[in-house]
């Protein structure tokens, strides 16, 4: 099952009275060959049952044990062993228990609340990305998936059965080059039908296309002009190279890439607000634009927190304290700012940006959007 699947499970999970657990663990294995996440699993059980204990009374902490008990289980016996991280949510008293392992680290956290915590899990679904890499060489070309994460699928490879060149001369050499040129091309018409397939089936972002100059000229003359479009990245590899170092090459040009496009969307905000056109800036105004429906794209530093409000009826919410619902004046609950934003903008589908750097958003409250209308 794919993030996004998991993520809309997790949204529909509600319930005003539940006590949900939710944990984030580190699961690498140590230079010692352990795990280091039960420690911090024992510090925070303690100190999170003496807060259950301090706002929901005995009955609570019972409650909270039993989903701690759950988790632990998993842990001890379903935790696969390539696992690098690990979400686990846990509501004993609705029947729910759900946990999701992935191949990179996740930061540990443990918290206690009326639904699952997902702003982790939102950031790291907004925040990985998926392009294709073609790697070409003289005889093959191989297409790799390749995330932000930090991780990759295996190839698919595509071999082609090209003679090397011949110093022959007279009309044999051009009948040897032309008959050459013809395997040429037909290897990458070959490959480029199934890049096409391949962009079709699992809609990365864009290409990036690695090779020699020659080899590179030859795949895009040959190139279907919808892939064509896709290519945001060419450059040079040695032929042949090895799958490792033409990942350790991609990982290296995705990020550059990145950065390139934070910064463009970072300016762009900065040039909307200036001249006050469909933007918006501060918690309380893109918190109030993303409920009503206006907002685009969402920005968040990395330094936002902060508290704010939900009704427990309308589950509107409110970004400074109130003693009522503005809307039906139903009876408030505290909430974790940063958590509703990002969970309001899973749920209504709207790109998130988490930016990587200390920006002039930092200073204006942390939060900031594109307004669509």
């Amino acid at each position: 099952m794919e993030l996004s699947q998991h993520l809309s499970e997790l949204l529909s999970v509600r319930e005003p009275d539940a006590l949900f657990v939710t944990a984030y663990l580190d699961t690498t294995v140590g230079p010692m060959g352990l795990r280091t996440f039960p420690v911090f699993l024992r510090k925070r059980v303690s100190r999170q049952e003496r807060l259950v204990e301090h706002r929901r009374g005995s009955a609570a902490v019972r409650e909270f044990r039993r989903n701690i008990c759950r988790i632990d289980e998993f842990l001890t016996y379903k935790l696969a062993p390539e696992t690098r991280g690990c979400a686990l949510f846990s509501g004993i008293e609705l029947d729910f228990f759900k946990a999701i392992q992935f191949p990179v680290p996740i930061p540990n956290r443990l918290s206690v609340s009326s639904s699952p915590n997902l702003d982790p899990l939102i950031e790291l679904h907004q925040n990985t990305r998926h392009y294709a890499v073609v790697a070409l060489d003289q005889q093959s070309g191989r297409i790799f998936s390749i995330f932000t994460s930090g991780t990759s699928s295996p190839a698919h490879e595509v071999k082609g059965d090209i003679p090397g060149r011949s110093r022959a001369g007279g009309w044999s050499q051009m009948r040897f080059q032309r008959r050459r040129q013809e395997l040429i091309d037909q290897f990458m018409r070959h490959l480029g039908a199934r890049l096409d397939r391949f962009l079709d089936r699992k809609r990365p972002l864009g290409v990036i296309l690695l090779g020699t100059q020659e080899n590179l000229s030859e795949c895009m003359r040959h190139l279907p002009p919808q892939s064509m479009r896709r290519i945001l990245i060419t450059s040079s590899i040695p032929a042949p190279d090895t799958e490792e170092s033409i990942l350790e090459k991609a990982h290296s040009l995705i990020e550059e890439y990145e950065q390139e496009r934070e910064g463009r969307l970072i300016a762009q905000l900065y040039d909307r607000l200036c001249n006050d056109y469909r933007s918006v800036v501060g918690p309380e105004e893109t918190l109030f634009e993303l409920q009503v429906g206006r907002l685009e794209r969402l920005f968040i530093a990395p330094s936002f927190q902060g508290q704010g409000v939900r009704c427990r009826s309308c589950c509107f919410c409110y970004s400074e304290k109130k003693e009522r619902c503005t809307y039906c004046n139903g009876e408030l609950e505290p909430v974790d700012l940063r958590d509703q934003l990002e969970r309001l903008a899973a749920e209504k589908q709207i790109p998130l940006e988490v930016v990587g750097e200390t920006t002039f958003l930092d200073s204006l409250g942390g939060a900031g959007a594109f307004l669509r209308f």
